[in-house]
C-alpha cells in the first residue's frame, strides 16, 4: 500500500477558507437579504462546528468572534440592529456533565432572578426543534426601561446544551409582539445537525489526528515546499464566479521586528489571492498570508478581506476586514479590525491551542501528504479568521477516483468535512498533493492557468480595482 504522511484537510491552494468566504454572507454586515415567512428579513447562519444552522434578522450588525458567557459557556456570535433596540446571543453550554436538563434549567432561573431588576420567569416547552427544549421568558426593568428577553434552551446531549437569547424593549404591547414575534420566527427556523454519535466518531478521529501530528512535528523540516503559483478558476451555481492564485515556498522568515535580531526561522510559506465577482458588479478580494516554522512552534497567519460595492449602488460602502494571527507554541493572539466599525473592543483574550491543532498553512498541504488509498477519518482544530476562534475540520482518504470532467484521468480523493455539516466536500489531488478540483454543493474549483484567469476576469478585477481606489478618497 502506498501511503504518504496522513494529514487532514481544507484543501490544499486556500480553497477551503475561501470557499467559506464565498457561500456565506461578510461575517460582520450582513447586505444580502432574503424574504422570510415572517416579518423579518433574515439571512441564513451556521456553525457546523457546533452542529446546528439557523436563520438570522438581515441587514443587523453581527460580531462572530467567539467569547466566553456565564458558566464558561463559549459565545458564538452578537448581534443588534441598526438602532440597538432589539439584540441576540447564541451560546454553547458544555459542562453541564450530565445534569438533567430540567434541572439545569432550574439552575438558570436562579442564577437569572439573582440580576438585579428581574421581575419575572416563566417556562414553557419547544417543540420545532425536535430536541428536549424550553423557552424562558424573563421580563426585566432596567433603569427606567422595560425589557423582553427570550431564551430558548435546546439540549444537544447529556453535556451540550445550546441556547440563544433575543430581547428588547417591552413598554407597551407592540414592542412586547414585535419582540416575540422575531424570537419565534428566528427559534422556529433552527435546524440541529449534532449527532451524539457523529460526535463519538469525531472524537475517535481526533485520536488520528493526532497521532498524524506527532508524525508530521519529525517530519516536517524535510518536506520542504517547492516555489510554485498556480491558478484556479471559481465555478458557482455553474456560472465563473472568481479565481485563486496560490504560491508556496519553503523561506527562512523574522518572526519578530528584523531591526532587533528577528528571530529568524525556515518554515513553509503559502500566499494566496482570490478574486470573487458577483452579477452585479460588485466584487470580494481576499489575501491570505501564512508561514509555519519546520518546528510547528511558530505561526503567523494574516487574512484582509475587501468587499467593494457595485458601480450603481451608492448605498453599499467599500468595506474592509483585516485579521492578524501570531502563534507561539500553545499560545495564539489575534487582532482583528474592520472599516465597519472603528471602535471594536481590543483584540481578545489568546487561544490556547491543543495536541490537535493543525497549523493553517500545512491545511493547504494537505492532499500531499495524506494517505493515496481510502483510509481513517482524521479529525483537527483549526484556526478560523472569520471567528477567530478554533474550529473542527475532518478528512477522509477515499482512494483513486476518475477526475471529474477529464474521462481516463486518475486523481486522489478526499472527503473533507467542517464538524457537523451535513454534505461532505470531495477534494481531487494529483499523485504530488497539488488540488485538480474541488467540489462543494454549488460550488467548483478547477484548475487552471494565468492566461486564461486574465482572459475571463481581467476586465472585472480592473474595474473593481478601480472602485476600490476611488472608495479610499
Amino acid at each position: 500500500m502506498n501511503r504518504r504522511l496522513p494529514v487532514p484537510l481544507m484543501i490544499c491552494a486556500g480553497v477551503g477558507l475561501f470557499c467559506l468566504s464565498v457561500i456565506t454572507p461578510p461575517p460582520v454586515y450582513a447586505q444580502t437579504t432574503q424574504p422570510s415567512s415572517g416579518s423579518l428579513r433574515t439571512m441564513p447562519y451556521a456553525d457546523y462546528s457546533f452542529g446546528f444552522e439557523m436563520r438570522l434578522p438581515a441587514e443587523w450588525v453581527y460580531d462572530r468572534t467567539r467569547f466566553v458567557g456565564p458558566e464558561r459557556s463559549i459565545g458564538l456570535i452578537r448581534g443588534r440592529d441598526s438602532l440597538g433596540r432589539l439584540t441576540l446571543q447564541v451560546l454553547v453550554f458544555r459542562d453541564v456533565d450530565g445534569v438533567p436538563f430540567p434541572e439545569w434549567l432550574t439552575r438558570f432561573e436562579q442564577q437569572l432572578t439573582q440580576i438585579p431588576g428581574t421581575k419575572r420567569i416563566e417556562r414553557r416547552p419547544w417543540q420545532p426543534t425536535g430536541h428536549i427544549a424550553a423557552v424562558l421568558d424573563v421580563s426585566a426593568r432596567l433603569g427606567v426601561a422595560d425589557t423582553q428577553t427570550y431564551y430558548l434552551c435546546v439540549q444537544f446531549d447529556a453535556d451540550t446544551i445550546w441556547m440563544m437569547a433575543y430581547g428588547g424593549p417591552a413598554s407597551g404591547e407592540a414592542e412586547i409582539g414585535e419582540v416575540r414575534g422575531g424570537f419565534e420566527q428566528i427559534a422556529t427556523a433552527l435546524h440541529v445537525l449534532y449527532d451524539p454519535a457523529q460526535a463519538k466518531e469525531i472524537a475517535s478521529a481526533f485520536e488520528q489526528g493526532r497521532v498524524f501530528l506527532t508524525r508530521l512535528r519529525n517530519a516536517a523540516s524535510r518536506l520542504k515546499a517547492v516555489d510554485t503559483e498556480r491558478y484556479y478558476d471559481i465555478i458557482l451555481k455553474g456560472q465563473p464566479s472568481g479565481y485563486l492564485k496560490c504560491r508556496m515556498a519553503h523561506e527562512t522568515r523574522a518572526l519578530d521586528d528584523p531591526r532587533y535580531g528577528g528571530n529568524r526561522k525556515e518554515g513553509l510559506r503559502i500566499s494566496e489571492l482570490s478574486w470573487q465577482f458577483s452579477d452585479n458588479g460588485a466584487a470580494r478580494c481576499t489575501r491570505i498570508d501564512m508561514f509555519v516554522s519546520h518546528d510547528l512552534e511558530s505561526e503567523l497567519i494574516e487574512t484582509q478581506q475587501t468587499h467593494v460595492p457595485a458601480a450603481d449602488n451608492p448605498v453599499q460602502k467599500l468595506v474592509t476586514s483585516l485579521d492578524q494571527c501570531v502563534r507561539e507554541k500553545e499560545v495564539l493572539f489575534s487582532s482583528y479590525s474592520t472599516s465597519l466599525d472603528r471602535s471594536l473592543p481590543d483584540p481578545r483574550p489568546p487561544i490556547k491551542v491543543g495536541a490537535d491543532y493543525l497549523p493553517l498553512a500545512w491545511l493547504r498541504r494537505l492532499p500531499a501528504l495524506l494517505a493515496t488509498q481510502a483510509g481513517e477519518l482524521h479529525a483537527f482544530t483549526v484556526y478560523e479568521s472569520e471567528t477567530r476562534a478554533l474550529i473542527t475540520q475532518t478528512i477522509r482518504p477515499l482512494g483513486p477516483r476518475e477526475l471529474p470532467g477529464q474521462p481516463g484521468t486518475t486523481a486522489y480523493a478526499f472527503e473533507t468535512r467542517e464538524g457537523f455539516v451535513g454534505a461532505a466536500s470531495t477534494v481531487y489531488a494529483d499523485i504530488q498533493g497539488h488540488l485538480l478540483r474541488y467540489e462543494s454543493g454549488e460550488l467548483v474549483v478547477v484548475l487552471s492557468n494565468q492566461p486564461a484567469i486574465e482572459r475571463k476576469y481581467g476586465r472585472r478585477q480592473e474595474a473593481a480595482e478601480a472602485r476600490f481606489l476611488s472608495g479610499q478618497d
